[in-house]
């Protein structure tokens, strides 16, 4: 009787309870899933605050680049004519 197993439909497949929820309460493993997702949406939200940063940054260059190339197409001494 030392092993948890659930039986499920008609067939008699046996599925065995994973180990990090065995002997905990329904609560328990609530509060478990709910720390580790909370954890896990703190790190994604940080990563993705970092790369909306560089993304802007990116941006703002690309910007400068395109008015600068624009520039010296109209400038008098480095247009071609």
């Amino acid at each position: 009787m030392g092993e948890n197993v659930a039986t499920t439909g008609t067939a008699g497949v046996s599925m065995k309870v994973p180990s990090e929820v065995q002997a905990k309460s329904v609560g328990e493993v609530v509060l478990s899933w709910n720390t580790e997702l909370e954890n896990r949406t703190s790190f994604f939200v940080s990563k993705a605050k970092g790369l909306a940063e560089w993304d802007r940054h990116i941006l703002t260059n690309r910007h400068q680049l395109m008015a600068l190339q624009a520039g010296a197409y109209t400038h008098p001494l480095l247009s071609s004519t």
